[in-house]
This record gives structure tokens, sequence and C-alpha cells, in this order.
């Protein structure tokens, strides 16, 4: 599976009525006579939703589609489940997650205009347009609402499926098997297929569908399912439906072995929700508003104040690191990006604090550079929503100044004001009683004690927690059971100018060696060194003058002169990086257990046994410089495991962000 591709979109075209049909399939959407009734009655009824609803134990109901088309059927739900919430406000039940597979998606535009008969859904089409991702493969986590997500899998399900983790148990409440008719479609209605069905659903889980293809009953309750016919929706006689009697006992996979997440478990209760979280910038109070959103109870322990360390410069960049090649680095910071860019547009809603959408322009400054554009141009591998090339002309006039050379341009890239945003959540979440703010005050060591944490304090006190994240930058380092995460400091000095008349015109954020942004608060950032395995953040005048100078080098037809008086303010802080360049985000572990336990992994044979993993214990850290750019999304993802919910990144995504990726690549290459 190529991850982070551009994909094809699908081809259609709209029939007298407005309805669209595919042309790849010859095949319509929904039904002629009433789509929106026709998802009700063979979806909604046939997985008998609201009675199920009723009775449901859990906090989150999740529903997984085969063929998202135009949405309708989400959107269905979408209200169904808002009427269950007012009638039922109460409930145990609180959250619904709705995950769709579309191999051939519709542009905004398409799905627009195939949404605009709806106007019974048209609260929720409006929600899902405004978060319509790029078409790029892979996984894209959209929240619709606080109790509403979607998580939409571009790409053919038959790739996009096995790289869901299924926790050993499932994570399906009902099935929505939709999608083109089997005869329209065989490639996708597969014994494959159903059997990806049955690993992902849980017992006692359900699906149903408006075929009733004789085959597609057979290939589910092979699967472990029973299968029984209903009378069809409109003109078709019969249609099937379903529950998982029993269901495949499915030995854990290596990635499962190595990389696990937590067990699961049933609800958490209030008393078991407790999250202390140590630190105090971007990853912390993003961790916090992911959990709280969940209904956790949060405190967070910094040794100074919020938004001191790396998260306290005026302005940073929000743009992903996007590659050439397709890999789980670029597959991460894309659909991590866009998920932060959509979140800090939402939050500036309800919050007062700096954001911009502005457009990043990225330079080709020199003859590599200038290759690579030109390589993004000829393959053509991301959408231009995304990221495109643009002459010289065009990047003089998207930034508003002479640059002098064409660009990657990521329209939707923006610049943050860290500092206002994570205090104006933070004090959000205070006044909302979510959240318990300790400055000031350092935790200096961590110990378990039965099923909780004891938190050691620098003022010789101790505090209980059931979970702790260490949030912490490369201070992580300090705890005792971190000591296999590898992560080293990098320090780097901002450089803060007034602006004036020929400053004041520039529009957009430019990167190249370093980055200047457009002004706020009557001030533009020029940055930043970058010096490794330095912790230091005294001022430097030396940095200052080398912050200046790369501007002057790499826009000197611009006409703005970037000299020392213009410096208002200059401040130095510590990125945390790893070596592969990618965050560590989830479940940390004892290094020495996990060394005994799996000593012979070098010999490539079989793992049997799972890698340890402390109970709740966990860790966001190693953000390196994009952290205003993927922190809310991986706090999604850590409040996602935490709170035992299916995972929005692919499995080898997650793989990838494990803390224990260090000791095992050791393991493996006999190291240790």
């Amino acid at each position: 599976m190529q991850l982070s591709q551009s994909i094809q979109a699908a081809d259609i075209h709209f029939n007298e009525s407005g309805t669209p049909i595919s042309n790849q399939f010859d095949d319509i959407y929904y039904s002629r006579e009433d789509g929106l009734t026709e998802s009700y009655y063979v979806f909604q009824q046939g997985n008998q939703l609201q009675t199920r609803w009723l009775a449901f134990e859990q906090e989150q109901f999740v529903i997984a589609e085969t063929g998202f088309g135009t949405g309708l059927n989400f959107l269905a739900v979408c209200q169904s489940f808002h009427e269950f919430r007012q009638q039922n406000p109460e409930h145990t039940l609180k959250r619904l997650h709705f995950i769709s597979f579309e191999k051939f998606p519709l542009t905004q535009a398409a799905l627009a205009e195939s949404l605009s008969q709806w106007s019974t859904v048209k609260p929720w089409a409006v929600q899902l347009l405004a978060n319509y991702p790029s078409l790029i493969q892979g996984v894209h986590r959209l929240q619709i609402d606080t109790a509403i997500s979607l998580d939409l899998w571009f790409g053919d399900v038959l790739d996009s499926t096995p790289q869901i983790n299924d926790r050993g148990i499932g994570v399906v409440d009902a099935w929505f098997l939709d999608g083109f008719a089997p005869s329209k479609n065989p490639d996708m209605w597969s014994d494959e297929l159903f059997y990806q069905i049955a690993r992902l659903t849980k017992q006692s889980g359900s699906f149903a569908t408006f075929t009733a293809a004789g085959f597609v009953r057979r290939g589910l309750m092979q699967q472990g399912f029973n299968a029984y016919k209903l009378p069809g929706f409109g003109r078709k006689r019969e249609m099937v439906a379903g529950v998982m009697q029993q269901k495949p006992n499915l030995a854990l996979n290596r990635s499962q072995l190595l990389f696990p997440t937590p067990a699961a478990h049933t609800n958490r209760q209030p008393d078991e929700k407790q999250v202390a979280i140590i630190g105090g910038g971007i990853s912390a109070i993003s961790s916090a508003y992911a959990l709280a959103q969940r209904g956790y109870q949060v405190s967070i322990y910094t040794q100074s104040h919020l938004a001191d360390a790396a998260s306290g410069n005026h302005q940073g960049a929000v743009y992903p690191l996007v590659q050439l090649q397709h890999n789980p680095l670029s597959e991460l910071h894309i659909k991590a990006f866009e998920f932060s860019q959509r979140h800090y547009s939402h939050m500036q809603t309800t919050l007062d604090f700096g954001f911009a959408t502005c457009g990043v322009l990225q330079l080709a400054f020199n003859a590599d550079r200038q290759r690579r554009l030109q390589q993004l141009v000829d393959e053509q591998n991301w959408p231009e929503t995304l990221v495109h090339a643009v002459s010289t002309e065009q990047a003089n006039d998207i930034a508003g100044i002479n640059i002098n050379s064409p660009a990657w341009y990521y329209p939707n890239g923006a610049w943050l004001n860290p500092v206002s945003y994570i205090k104006a959540l933070a004090e959000q979440l205070v006044a909302k009683q979510q959240l318990v703010l300790h400055e000031n005050t350092q935790v200096t060591t961590l110990q378990q004690e039965n099923n909780h944490w004891q938190l050691t304090l620098n003022n010789g006190h101790t505090v209980d927690a059931n979970i702790v994240i260490l949030a912490c930058g490369h201070a992580i380092q300090d705890f005792e059971q971190a000591q296999g995460v590898e992560v080293h400091p990098v320090r780097g000095q901002v450089t803060e100018l007034a602006s004036h008349s020929e400053l004041a015109k520039l529009k957009s954020v430019i990167c190249h060696k370093g980055y200047l942004t457009p002004a706020f608060s009557q001030k533009h950032c020029a940055g930043a060194s970058f010096i490794k395995d330095n912790d230091s953040i005294a001022v430097s005048q030396q940095e200052d003058e080398a912050n200046l100078a790369q501007q002057s080098q790499f826009l000197a037809q611009s006409g703005i002169e970037f000299t020392p008086e213009h410096i208002v303010n200059q401040r130095a802080s510590i990125r945390t990086c790893t070596q592969d360049h990618i965050p560590v985000v989830g479940a940390l572990f004892d290094q020495k257990t996990l060394a005994a336990s799996h000593h012979d992994l070098w010999k490539g044979q079989k793992v049997t046994l799972p890698a340890n993993t402390y109970d709740n214990l966990y860790c966001l850290t190693g953000l390196a410089s994009r952290g205003l750019s993927t922190a809310p999304f991986l706090a999604e993802y850590l409040a996602s495991m935490i709170n035992q919910e299916v995972l929005p990144v692919a499995q080898n995504i997650s793989d990838a962000l494990n803390p224990n990726r260090f000791v095992v690549k050791k393991l493996i290459r006999r190291e240790i």
C-alpha cells in the first residue's frame, strides 16, 4: 500500500433528477426513489441502531462503512445520533465514531452538489464539507462536532482495512456494507473483505447490506456471522443483515506484539479518569484538550509557566513536512497538518488567539531545490489543495514582496502565536472545570503504586493520578521510566523584528533555510538557529546576526534591509528531536524487561510474546520544529489510545510513533 499519494477522484455525472451516477461503475450512488429513506431503512434499521443505542453500555459506538460515496449514510446517522443524544442526555453512550472507505472519492465541489438536495441533514453536510480533506490516500480524522468523529479512508478498502488495529477483540459495533453492487464492483466484495470485516467486528457486532447476493451472505457466515434476509427497500426484493455470533480466534500479529497498544477495558469510572500531564507547552495543552473532550479530569504540572519553553515563541509556521517519496514520515505530517489546521480554525470561533491562514512559500533557492520542485511538478504526487509549484512571479504576488525564486506553495499553511493559543485554551478548560493548572511545580519522580501513579513534587508533596503523560520535551529523560526513549535537544533562537513600511507588505510565511512571518502585533519573527545537542537558552547576538544574514541572503531582491536596529526581542528555546525525525507518542515501557523478554529478536524468529508497557504511563514528545503543525493531531491519537478507541493512523504509522521502537531496533541489530 502506497501512502500519502494523491488519488483519482470519482468520475461522475448527474442525471436529470440530480442523482449522481458513477461513470466508472455505471451505477447510482443512492436510490432514485429516496436515498435518505433508503439509508435509514437498510443501514440504521437493518442494524437496529435505536434499540442497540438505548441498551449500549459503552461511551462510544463505532460504525464502519464500505463505500463512503456522497456521505449520505454518514450524514443520516449523524442526524439520528444527534436526536438520540437530545432525547437521552444522561445516557452512557455519548459519542459516535464512523469509519468509511472510498477508493474514488468525490471532489469537494461534486460532494457539495450531491448533498445540496438533502435539507434534512444540511447542518451535518455543512460540517462535512468544511472538514473535507485533500484527496490523499490513507486515513483522515475529521471532527464533525464534540460528539461525532469520522475516519475517512481514501484508497482501496482491501488495502485500508488491514491497516486498522483491531486491539485483539475488534473495534466495530455495526457495519454498513454499501458501495456499488457486487455485479458492478466484484473486486471489493471478496473473501478478503469478509475476513477483514470479521477481524474488525466486536463480538455481537452487526452488519446490514442492500445486496442479497448469495456469495455475500455465505462469505460472511463463514467468518462467524449469522445472516438473514429482510425485505428490501423500494424495488429491491431482499436485503441481508446479521450479527457476529462466533468471532474468529485471531492471533496478534508481529506488529501488535512488538508495538502494542494498551489492553482493552470497560468504561473507566469517573474516579479512574484523573490524568496528570507533565509539561506546559503545545503538546501538554493539546493532550489536555483531547482528553477533556472524552470526560477526563486533567491536571497540568509545569515547572515554570505555560508556554514558557519551546512553545513560547511569538510566531511559528504551520505547514506539513512533504517529501517527494511516499513514506510514513510524509503520511504522518500531512494528515497531522490538515487535522491541526482545521482544529486551530475551529478553535478561533470560541477563543481569542493569534492565527492566520496566510499560506506558506518554501523557496527553491538553489539548484537542488529547483530540481526537487520540478520533480514535484512532473510527478504530481500531491493534490494542489495541499501543495503546488509556483513561478517566481506567482510567488512574488502571493508574498507581497519580491523574493526572486520559484517555490512550493502550501495554500492552507499558516502562522500561529502559540502563547496566546495555549493560554486561551487553558483558561477555557479551567473555566469548564476540566483542567487544574499547577504552574511553577516540578515533578521530580514517578512511582507506580497498585493501580495509580504517585508523583513527587519539588516541594516534597506527593499527588496521585490514574494516568500520567510526559509531554515535557527532552526533560522526559529525567524520568527513570523513559530511559529507553532516544531524544536529543536542538537549540533554536528566533529574532523578533519591528514591522515597518517595507516589511509590513509581507503577506505569507516564507521558508528558506530559515523563515520569516507576516506581522502580528507589529512584529515579525525571523528564525531560527539550529544547534544540535545544546540545551542553553541564553540569547546570542551572533545567532541574531545569523538570522538576519539568512534573510538578507535569500530575500536579497525584496528591497528590505534586515539590520540590527529593527530587532526588538530575541528568544532561545530547545526543540526536542529524534534521529528518525518521527515524534514519540504512546505507552512507555521498561527497557530492561523488554530487552530481556525479546533478546533474540535478531534471529528473525516468530514473535510470540507482547512487548511490555507500563500501565497508564504515556508520552508525547520529539515534535522537533513541527510541534505547532502536529501536536493537536498527535494528542488526538494519544487520547484515542488511552480511551481504547479506533486510532486515527494506519498501523505502520502507529508502529513508527511507538516509544519502544528505539530498543526494538537495537534488539534486531543485536546492539543490546
